[in-house]
């Protein structure tokens, strides 16, 4: 902790125990202390647990990528090549085998949505939430092609 705190070890020691059942606004009311001591107290504890961190390996997802460079800016996050390749595999041989199931016509419809069941539906166009919608209608499991 750092040496100029108000407070003993002992204290911030007992405030970091309590975070792990409750949040910083009810362990702060619970002990009668104010909420930015107890903030201060876990982002001491959080900077020198965090501090030698050298890589990162995560999902890529552009929420947590974002998150994580909000934070821990100058921390390279690695992307593991062959577990993506396995996993866009596992996605690629589901949607043969649901394609497989379709009659012709929900073959067509399913035809080069490959990509558009990965993206953000808000951030589609007209044209492909119309595609989107038709292909929700074919009776398959699309959650299943998306998050395989």
């Amino acid at each position: 902790m750092k040496e100029t705190a108000r407070y003993t070890r002992s204290f911030a020691l007992t405030v970091l125990d309590l975070l792990r059942f409750g949040t910083i606004k009810s362990v702060a009311e619970y002990l009668h202390i104010g909420w930015d001591t107890v903030k201060n107290i876990h982002k001491a504890k959080l900077t020198t647990v965090y501090r030698n961190i050298k890589a990162v390996s995560m999902d890529m997802s552009g929420s947590f990528i974002s998150s994580f460079k909000e934070f821990f800016r100058n921390v390279p996050i690695i992307f593991d090549r062959y577990i993506m390749a396995q996993i866009n595999r596992g996605i690629d041989s589901l949607r043969r085998e649901q394609f497989n199931l379709l009659d012709t016509a929900g073959q067509n419809i399913l035809k080069g949505s490959r990509f558009l069941l990965l993206r953000n539906f808000h951030s589609l166009t007209e044209r492909n939430k119309c595609r989107l919608e038709n292909l929700l209608e074919v009776k398959t499991a699309p959650c299943l092609l998306c998050t395989a």
